[in-house]
């Protein structure tokens, strides 16, 4: 669970998920949720959310592009740093 979260995690401030219009994707969020069968439902629908914005061309085309800017507070930056570590067991 603790592996799902943080990919999550990392997909929402990349993409910035929740900053515009934040409730409303967070309740269609929650909806997908919602009706998962167990735990490894719930991790495959929550796998499927991230899956289907951190495609094949966000980390051939769109990151690359995202990451070549000079702007300390860029959102693909921190989460590049964050993803660094150190992390605590």
């Amino acid at each position: 669970m603790r592996q799902a979260a943080a990919e999550f995690f990392f997909m929402s401030a990349m993409t910035s998920r929740y900053t515009l219009s934040g409730e409303t994707r967070f309740e269609a969020d929650l909806a997908a949720l919602e009706h998962a069968s167990g735990p490894a439902d719930f991790l495959a629908r929550l796998q499927r959310l991230s899956d289907l914005r951190l495609t094949d061309d966000f980390w051939s085309i769109t990151l690359p592009e995202w990451l070549a800017t000079s702007g300390a507070k860029a959102p693909s930056r921190m989460a590049y740093q964050a993803a660094l570590g150190p992390w605590p067991v």
